[in-house]
């Protein structure tokens, strides 16, 4: 697939005439003249599906969905201001963009007063969205505030200020880019005014918007009042119209969806009182309404049919496949065709939803279950279950359906997207995601990338590529018990994922995950032909979020897919977000356990698990209480070691040459008599100073502790010679640099963190972050030292003769790849630790790698085993080589190459042993 360069923005900030939207024209922004056909979307929970899956699940079919739905919240106060996760906006442009298909972003102002989403929050949406259409070439459908209609949103039924926010982001989003839509996106409203849905009552008289929504002006909000127009933000700031519309079963065993069923929702014809009154009419053909009289493209940003199991056992039930086919029957039916030109396509709901059978829930949605004289009992739990492809029989009919109208679809594949906001007809490549079978081994597919990743701007040629998931490494048996070749051997001399390097070692890097990804670190590190082994990234667990796991499953799931596109190992920072880490609780760490397991499994990637990272420091909020830690850590590792042997537990505190630490602010030293005092005051003279020990009190036994890892860093000591003091990297380590400048023999027995651990505890080390920052401000004093220079003076050492010979149990290394803001005596400036970020840094990095590349062990040179070894071959992976585009752009082209030796892993299938190939 081949895009063009599309820098939104010239260098004096002012849109490019190439990338000008056009008034006049006859289409709207991201509208495609499909000539009488339409496009098909998929709407996935993230969590566990991803777009390159659905492409692999629909390949019978022969048809490339053209639109992924994914929900992003913007809330105020969150995410540093922006209110938005930036990192989970960027996985979903990636992942969007390795299958060529376009994004439909459902935004949630998560509050009651979306006056709130501020314009500096839209300001960084914006951007955001305009980095995700150039970076990744994926156009976005901006779906904000969906269903302001109803009643079931914070957001709902306040049409002045949903109006007044929709118009304001819209400019702004345009002051960006052509390539992301606005589109305005109400409920269906055969039933409206909505009640029951809890968040948001209509207004009573007198209230704010009540005359706003009692259009017939009758003194009530009823079903003859206009559902939509009330909230419509205006022809000039909406490119699109979309309708959340979904077929409800009435009955439990007799669910045949009524003929004609799609056509009287949109048209409004389906009066529930039976009647064609010619008011309702009037204000209840959203069709007419929109796309007619406003000329507005129609989506179905979310539909479907949902299959109840807990009906199935009723007499005369409908089957799943036969009810989701009806539905969709009409949907792509030759009336749509021919009397919805404007219609241009729909998103398959492809997710599930809990519902309680009783007289809750269901008591609002009588309308839609009617449960006389059925045997379900009230209060019964059950899901609705939307998907098509969730299992072999309605996978199997929906491609088949697909196929069946394939010729009346438009694809990812035949679609050109462009700057301006275009989207037009035509062939483009893209890898088609297909599994190989080949005996016992599955290969994976070829991978297509086309992105120039150099350079400090994010204007970035577009990428596009696409992989195949590795195949999975089942974990446990049918009985929930470990297989017995996937049991961790605890007589290996060998750690968990330790790989016995034979006196070489491993580089990996610490990445901004909201513009950097693995696959565009690992081609930027193309000329020194190493494919980092590790990268490491970081997630908080937070009492009382994300449903009470604490964690972000789907940020976590990025993670896991992005490192397994590259056959790397993830080191995960996991951060405990509370000062009493007891309450990080049993569930919370069971359901993260699961997710590693998952990762573990589904991508083939192992997982070093760096909980709680230094512990010991003064800046996070479960610092300096080691009773709490320890055993919080315990009992962590207890639960994951239940789950999987593929994922390993890191202890790492900070480097402790300056302990104990002050002025972190998050929780400094207990004072005498305080908790832990008495445990942090390891020589007893009554003071926690420097001769105490600043590791050992947090330690939580050689039995749960995998790995060992320590922070550490050089940071310059003066503004003009920053030359990186010879030996200082093995004197931090061993305790050797001591500030006071002597050697105490008591000063040595608890800072040598090598010997203490690696040496005395048997535990393999890793620098899980390490670096050395050049500070901009600095670089015009007289004497200043180059910043290739300083970083190359740290990585020097990392990598010398010395650390191979004297310390052998140093297995890895871990770049920060980052950067932190710094106050230079009041003024603001930063740190900058990063190595590939600019050409000439770029350049000496790769050089160095290669240069010691010999001594390196890489991502396609290790094999990961379910049983936590890992071991030297040659596996599958990506390959990459350069070439020149027609275009005369300079492309990374990756291709997959498959190789008869591989990890084996064990997989249980009905009591049947099957041998895999880990094929990355």
């Amino acid at each position: 697939m081949t895009f063009s360069t599309i820098p939104i923005l010239d260098s004096s900030g002012v849109p490019l005439a190439s990338c000008a939207y056009s008034e006049s024209s006859t289409f709207a922004r991201l509208e495609p003249d499909l000539n009488g056909a339409m496009m098909l979307g998929m709407s996935l929970d993230w969590s566990f599906d991803l777009p390159s899956y659905m492409v692999n699940k629909m390949s019978p079919s022969g048809y490339m969905p053209a639109v992924y739905n994914a929900w992003l919240d913007i809330t105020p106060g969150l995410f540093n201001g922006t209110g938005f996760d930036g990192d989970m906006l960027n996985w979903f442009g990636t992942e969007v963009g390795l299958v060529g298909g376009m994004l439909e972003l459902s935004v949630n102002p998560q509050t009651a007063n979306v006056s709130q989403i501020t314009v500096p929050m839209m300001q960084a949406l914006a951007e955001k969205c305009q980095i995700i259409n150039e970076q990744y070439g994926v156009p976005i459908y901006l779906r904000y505030g969906h269903e302001m209609n109803g009643d079931w949103y914070p957001w709902g039924n306040a049409p002045t200020l949903f109006i007044a926010s929709f118009r304001q982001l819209t400019g702004i989003i345009r002051e960006y880019t052509n390539m992301t839509a606005m589109v305005w996106a109400p409920n269906i409203g055969i039933t409206y005014p909505f009640v029951g849905g809890g968040a948001r009552e209509s207004p009573s008289p007198g209230g704010l918007d009540f005359d706003v929504l009692d259009t017939n002006h009758d003194g009530v909000i009823n079903g003859m009042d206009d559902p939509y127009t009330p909230f419509y933000p205006g022809d000039d700031v909406v490119d699109w119209v979309g309708i959340s519309l979904y077929y409800y079963p009435t009955c439990h065993n007799d669910c045949d969806v009524p003929n004609g069923y799609l056509v009287y929702q949109l048209t409004g014809v389906d009066n529930p009182s039976g009647s064609n009154d010619s008011a309702w009419l009037a204000v209840h053909n959203f069709y007419q309404m929109f796309s007619v009289a406003r000329n507005k493209p129609l989506m179905f940003p979310e539909t479907g049919a949902p299959w109840i199991s807990a009906f199935a056992i009723v007499s005369g039930a409908t089957t799943e496949t036969t009810l989701k086919q009806e539905w969709w029957s009409q949907i792509f039916s030759e009336n749509s065709f021919t009397n919805f030109p404007k219609f241009k396509f729909a998103v398959q709901f492809e997710e599930i939803k809990p519902l309680d059978l009783g007289d809750g829930l269901c008591q609002s949605f009588e309308l839609f279950y009617k449960f006389a004289n059925q045997a379900i009992n009230p209060g019964t739990p059950a899901v609705q279950d939307w998907r098509v492809t969730n299992n072999s029989n309605t996978l199997n009919w929906w491609n088949g359906y697909v196929q069946s109208i394939r010729s009346d679809l438009k694809g990812a594949d035949q679609l050109i997207f462009s700057c301006n906001g275009s989207v037009s007809l035509g062939q483009k490549t893209i890898a088609t995601p297909t599994t190989e079978t080949q005996g016992s081994k599955s290969s994976a597919v070829s991978v297509k990338l086309s992105n120039n990743l150099i350079g400090k701007k994010l204007n970035r040629n577009l990428m596009a590529a696409k992989f195949s998931l590795a195949p999975p490494v089942q974990i446990l048996g049918s009985n929930g018990a470990p297989l017995p070749s996937c049991a961790y051997s605890s007589t290996s001399g060998l750690a968990r994922l330790e790989p016995d390097l034979n006196g070489v070692m491993m580089l990996g890097m610490s990445l901004d995950w909201s513009y950097e990804t693995p696959i565009i670190s690992a081609t930027k590190m193309i000329p020194s032909s190493y494919v980092p082994a590790v990268y490491n990234a970081w997630l908080d667990i937070t009492p009382g979020l994300f449903n009470g796991t604490g964690f972000d499953i789907n940020m976590f799931n990025w993670f896991g897919s992005e490192v397994g596109r590259v056959g790397g190992m993830l080191e995960l920072s996991l951060n405990p977000q509370t000062p009493n880490v007891s309450q990080i609780t049993v569930p919370m760490m069971e359901a993260f356990a699961a997710k590693c397991q998952n990762i573990n499994e589904q991508y083939g990637v192992p997982i070093f698990l760096r909980y709680g990272h230094e512990m010991n420091g003064d800046w996070y909020p479960w610092g300096n209480a080691p009773t709490l830690f320890i055993a919080s850590f315990r009992q962590f590792a207890g639960i994951i070691r239940q789950y999987t042997n593929m994922t390993a537990m890191v202890w790492a505190p900070n480097i402790g040459i300056t302990y104990p630490f002050v002025g972190g602010g998050a929780r400094e030293s207990p004072s005498p008599g305080g908790l832990d005092f008495d445990v942090l005051d390891t020589n007893h003279d009554g003071v926690i100073n420097g001769m105490d020990d600043p590791y050992t009190p947090f330690y939580p036994g050689d039995d749960v502790v995998d790995w060992v890892g320590i922070s550490l860093y050089y940071y310059p000591l003066c503004h003009n010679d920053c030359e990186v003091p010879a030996n200082i990297f093995i004197e931090q380590l061993t305790g050797v640099n001591d500030p006071s400048g002597s050697s105490d023999p008591a000063w040595l027995a608890v800072h040598n963190f090598y010997q203490m651990f690696s040496i005395a505890h048997s535990k393999p080390l890793m620098l899980p972050e390490t670096g050395s920052p050049w500070i901009a401000a600095w670089a015009n004093l007289s004497g200043a030292v180059p910043e290739t220079e300083v970083k190359q003076g740290w990585w020097s050492q990392i990598f010398s003769e010395n650390s191979y010979m004297n310390l052998t149990k140093f297995r890895f290394v871990v770049q920060f790849e980052e950067v932190k803001p710094l106050d230079l005596d009041g003024t603001p400036a930063i740190q900058d630790w990063r190595v590939t970020n600019n050409t000439a840094d770029l350049n000496w990095w790769n050089g160095y790698v290669q240069g010691i590349s010999s001594n390196l062990k890489g991502s396609d040179q290790l094999v990961y085993s379910c049983d936590g070894a890992v071991s030297f071959g040659v596996k599958a992976t990506a390959t990459v080589t350069r070439s020149l585009a027609t275009t005369a752009t300079t492309v990374a082209s990756v291709t997959q190459t498959t190789s008869t030796s591989g990890a084996a892993s064990i997989k249980l299938v009905g009591g049947v042993l099957f041998l895999f190939f880990m094929t990355l």
